[in-house]
C-alpha cells in the first residue's frame, strides 16, 4: 500500500498559543441613540492572554505568564522564528469592518474586492482611505521565554505606524550586525514612551520595540556577543543539516492572515500606537458645550413628584459630566502630565457647578495644544534606518572600517534618542563625504600618471 501523500501546505503556518495586548475593550455603554458600543482603553505596558474568551468575549489573561513578568511588565523576553523580517512582522495596508477585509496594498498597488460582483480586481495604492477607515496592519510573532512553552508563537497586533518602523529598522540593524541570523537571538520587546505628530498634533504615545538582551554578567560588548551567538546559531545550523532558506520558503507561500482573523482585526481598537481615539470620538468632543448645554435645560416629566425633580437630575447631569471629563482627558491632544492631574481631580468629589467649569477649562485647553503648529520631527526608526543605511553603504565602499563600523553601532545601542542619531548622523555624512572626495582626488592623480606613463613611452 503506497504510503499517504500528505496535504500541501500543512505544518508550515505558526501555531498563535497566545496574543501579547497594550489595551482592551472598556465597559459597555451606549450611544444617545441607544446603540451598545464599548470604546478602548489604553495600556502603556503588556498583558499576556491565552486564547480562550470569557462570557464578555475578552481575551483571557494568561496567570502564569503574567506572573513570571510582573504586574505591569513593559519588557519582555522573547525570541522570533525566522531570519526574515517580513515573516517575523508581516504588515500591509488593509481596510478591515465587519470581519471582512474589503481592501489591502503595500503602498504602490492594492487588491480591493468589489461588493456586489465578489471579484478582486487591482488598484493603485493609497487611496483616500488611507489613515482613515485603510490603516497599518501589522503582526509580531514571538516566542515567550516563559513558562516552558515551546512549539507556537505569541502575536502583537497593531495599527501603529511608529512600531512598525522601529520593530523592522531594530531587526535590521541586528541583522547588519550579524551578518543575517536573527532566529534564536535572545531579545526584548519593549514598550516606551515617545514623542510623535499624530494628525499634525505633537503628543506622547507608547510604542513597540525590539532589542537585543545582553548578558549584563559578560565583559564584551552587547554587540560582540550578538555576533558571537550569530556565530553559533550558523555553526548549529550546519551542524543539523537545518535549511532556514526552504522554511522560511515554505511559510512564506501561505497566507498568513487569513479571512478567520478578520474577527481579531475587526474588534481591534483604533490603532494601538499611533491614533489615541476615533474619528467619531474626535467630533463628539467639539459638540460637548452643546450636548451638555441641552441636556441641562430639560425639563422632568409632570408625573414626576418634585423629589424626583432635582435628586435623580443632578445625580444624572454629575455621572454625565464626570463620563464627558473623562473622554476629554484621553484625547490625544491633551499632554500626558495634564492627563494625570485630571485623574488625580477626579478621585475627589465635586460639585455639578464645578465639573461644569472644569469641563470647559479642560475643552478649551484642549483646543489650544489642537491649534498649535507641530514641529516635522522623524521618527526614531526613520533616523536608526537612514544611519543603517549610510554606515552600509559607506562599508561597502570602504569609506569607514570595520572598527569604526562596529563602534558606531555599539553606541547606536545605548544612545536611542532622536538628537543623538541626527547628530551622529551628520557627522557621519560629513566624514563620508570628505573621505569620498579625497579618494575621488587620489584615483584622478593616478589615473593621470599612468596616462603620462603611457605618452612617454
Amino acid at each position: 500500500m503506497a504510503p499517504m501523500m500528505g496535504i500541501q501546505g500543512i505544518g508550515f503556518r505558526l501555531q498563535r498559543i497566545g496574543n501579547i495586548k497594550i489595551g482592551k475593550k472598556g465597559p459597555e455603554q451606549k450611544t444617545s441613540g441607544g446603540k451598545k458600543y464599548r470604546r478602548p482603553i489604553k495600556f502603556e505596558y503588556f498583558v499576556v492572554t491565552t486564547m480562550e474568551r470569557d462570557k464578555n468575549e475578552d481575551w483571557i489573561t494568561d496567570d502564569v505568564a503574567m506572573k513570571e513578568l510582573g504586574e505591569k511588565p513593559t519588557e519582555i523576553p522573547v525570541f522570533v522564528p525566522y531570519d526574515r523580517i517580513d515573516l517575523i512582522v508581516p504588515h500591509e495596508l488593509a481596510y478591515w469592518s465587519a470581519s471582512k477585509r474589503h481592501c489591502h496594498g503595500n503602498r504602490v498597488i492594492a487588491e480591493e474586492t468589489d461588493e456586489k460582483t465578489g471579484e478582486i480586481v487591482q488598484r493603485t495604492c493609497p487611496c483616500d482611505k488611507l489613515n482613515k477607515e485603510c490603516k497599518p496592519h501589522v503582526i509580531l510573532n514571538v516566542m515567550l521565554e516563559l513558562g516552558g512553552r515551546v512549539g507556537g508563537v505569541h502575536q502583537l497586533r497593531t495599527g501603529s505606524w511608529n512600531s512598525l518602523e522601529n520593530i523592522v529598522a531594530s531587526l535590521n540593524l541586528i541583522k547588519t550586525i550579524t551578518g543575517g541570523p536573527i532566529a534564536g537571538l535572545p531579545l526584548t520587546m519593549t514598550i516606551r514612551p515617545q514623542q510623535a505628530l499624530v494628525e499634525g498634533r505633537k503628543t506622547t504615545i507608547y510604542v513597540v520595540g525590539l532589542e537585543f538582551r545582553a548578558n549584563p554578567q559578560l565583559e564584551a560588548s552587547p554587540v560582540k556577543q550578538m555576533q558571537e551567538i550569530a556565530r553559533g546559531i550558523v555553526q548549529n545550523r550546519l551542524a543539523t543539516g537545518q535549511d532556514m532558506l526552504a522554511i522560511e520558503e515554505n511559510a512564506a507561500s501561505l497566507n498568513r492572515d487569513l479571512d478567520e482573523d478578520g474577527l481579531d482585526w475587526s474588534e481591534e481598537f483604533a490603532s494601538t500606537g499611533d491614533q489615541r481615539i476615533d474619528e467619531k470620538t474626535r467630533s463628539k468632543t467639539a459638540d460637548l458645550k452643546e450636548k451638555l448645554a441641552g441636556t441641562k435645560e430639560e425639563k422632568p416629566s409632570t408625573a414626576e413628584s418634585e423629589s424626583e425633580k432635582s435628586e435623580p437630575t443632578e445625580v444624572e447631569l454629575k455621572n454625565q459630566l464626570l463620563e464627558e471629563i473623562k473622554l476629554l482627558r484621553d484625547n490625544e491632544a491633551l499632554p500626558q502630565v495634564e492627563k494625570d492631574k485630571v485623574t488625580k481631580w477626579l478621585e475627589k468629589d465635586h460639585s455639578l457647578n464645578i465639573l461644569q467649569k472644569n469641563r470647559d477649562k479642560l475643552l478649551d485647553f484642549i483646543k489650544s495644544y489642537e491649534d498649535e503648529e507641530p514641529e516635522d520631527e522623524p521618527s526614531l526608526g526613520s533616523l536608526t534606518g537612514k544611519l543603517i543605511d549610510l554606515m552600509g553603504n559607506a562599508r561597502e565602499n570602504k569609506l569607514v572600517t570595520e572598527e569604526e563600523y562596529v563602534k558606531i553601532f555599539e553606541a547606536a545601542d545605548k544612545n536611542q534618542t532622536t538628537k543623538w542619531l541626527t547628530e551622529i548622523y551628520d557627522n557621519w555624512s560629513a566624514i563620508i563625504e570628505d573621505r569620498g572626495k579625497v579618494r575621488a582626488a587620489e584615483f584622478d592623480e593616478a589615473k593621470g600618471e599612468t596616462g603620462k606613463q603611457g605618452s612617454f613611452a
